[in-house]
């Protein structure tokens, strides 16, 4: 497969849909574990406003479908984002303060979503999208194919309008968009490490004995 993917990118030729999916078909069900440099874009069309986050993010399987993942957000202002179980944490360390969010009915699409891409497999991305390939691009210095994803359930649309995915030859994301009723989010991954068998304390947040705990309503 990867033999054939080389081919078909010296060619300049997007693959085809069976072929990327096929490609996360052998991906997805090795993946236990990721960490890698990220730069988060956050752009509001409506304002014609720009944001970027850089930082850190470790993400790891727990289960056949549970998901943690920490972001450390070094710049410009430093924050500590973590997703455990059914419970979502926000540290401010400038504020000594973390929010935290019970996830309730949103469970679900919180493993979905963070699996967008890590982890996924093609049957399981078009289960719950419906894909197609638009074309071929370099991101962050590689070749990646890019898909459209339009989710399927009305639950997913409430919070999802459609997300894009530039896959890379490995089978993971070097990219992703997602499209929300008011704010384009946008995830450039680099330096990207696979399976490097983090440990259960790489994905929390460590907080000080003095920390303000907020909790936020549903």
């Amino acid at each position: 497969m990867l033999l054939l993917w080389c081919a078909i990118t010296l060619a300049a030729q997007a693959p085809s849909l069976p072929q990327v999916l096929a490609l996360l078909d052998q991906a997805g069900p090795a993946f236990r574990d990721m960490s890698a440099t990220l730069v988060r874009t956050d752009y509001t069309p409506v304002l014609k406003e720009t944001e970027v986050q850089r930082g850190l993010v470790r993400l790891k399987r727990t289960g056949p479908r549970e998901i943690r993942m920490l972001v450390e957000f070094k710049e410009p202002d430093p924050q500590v984002i973590a997703f455990e179980r059914n419970e979502a944490q926000k540290y401010y360390p400038k504020l000594q303060l973390v929010e935290i969010y019970e996830l309730g009915k949103y469970r679900s699409l919180k493993d979905q979503f963070l699996l967008l891409g890590f982890g996924v497999t093609g049957k399981e991305l078009q289960k719950n999208y419906e894909v197609k390939v638009v074309g071929s691009e370099q991101i962050a210095g590689q070749q990646t194919t890019r898909l459209e994803l339009i989710p399927r359930s009305k639950e997913a649309q409430e919070v999802l309008k459609r997300a894009e995915l530039w896959i890379t030859p490995a089978g993971y994301p070097a990219q992703q968009r997602i499209y929300t009723t008011s704010v384009e989010y946008t995830f450039t991954y680099s330096d990207v490490r696979l399976n490097t068998g983090l440990a259960d304390a790489d994905l929390k947040i460590r907080l000080p004995g003095n920390v303000k705990r907020q909790r936020m309503l549903r």
